[in-house]
């Protein structure tokens, strides 16, 4: 199966395609929230690269957050309007689900976790459900394991002195790249995922963009 996947959710971005349980080719973009003028290029450039047409993709994959609004909202919008457009079914999978599979590593508690700034972390329970916590409550979560703990997302960054001075030598190293989510995990995810109708997949925000909680003030 040939598979578009798109993943927006930061500041950066990437766009990957996947065939047959493999990723052929994958474009990564860290330039800052410039999604809205460079994602549909990136889109174009790769499947130009692979030599696809849009009629060979057979499914389309969207990570649907949670992470940056704007940036959600733009992979979301591409990924929605091609599927409807193209009559293919569509798989959205976690932001923090994409982490957590991008950054395994062997005798390690993989723990994703995405800043949300004002001092909170999105992160994902055991389930799957996914929720927004304060750095402290994510650093006394982490405590509790007996194996070495490796931080994947933007939060390990944003918070690292903190979570290196509480886990006390726990705190794992991980590949720069394993704190951003990649497209191309997202594929290799999707690949198993029935699609679903465009209409069907929503994104993950957990809470209100700073501009609409101000103008409820």
């Amino acid at each position: 199966m040939k598979i578009l996947a798109i993943e927006t959710s930061g500041t950066c971005f990437s766009v990957a395609l996947a065939e047959r349980g493999a990723v052929i080719a994958e474009t990564f973009w860290h330039g800052g929230l410039a999604h809205s003028e460079k994602l549909l290029p990136h889109v174009e450039w790769l499947l130009g690269q692979a030599q696809w047409q849009p009629g060979d993709i057979e499914k389309i994959a969207v990570s649907t957050g949670p992470g940056s609004f704007t940036g959600i909202r733009v992979g979301m919008v591409c990924a929605r309007t091609m599927s409807q457009a193209l009559g293919l079914p569509l798989a959205g999978v976690s932001t923090l689900e994409i982490l957590a599979a991008g950054a395994a590593c062997a005798g390690a508690l993989v723990y994703p976790a995405i800043d949300a700034l004002r001092n909170e972390v999105f992160v994902m329970s055991k389930s799957g459900k996914i929720g927004i916590i304060s750095v402290e409550q994510l650093c006394a979560r982490l405590k509790k394991s007996a194996r070495p703990v490796l931080v994947a997302g933007t939060a390990a960054i944003a918070y690292h002195d903190l979570l290196k001075k509480e886990l006390s030598g726990k705190l794992v190293a991980p590949a720069p790249l394993a704190h951003f989510p990649r497209a191309g995990v997202l594929a290799l995810l999707a690949g198993s995922r029935a699609g679903a109708n465009f209409s069907s997949v929503t994104p993950v925000y957990i809470r209100k963009s700073w501009a609409e909680e101000k103008r409820k003030k």
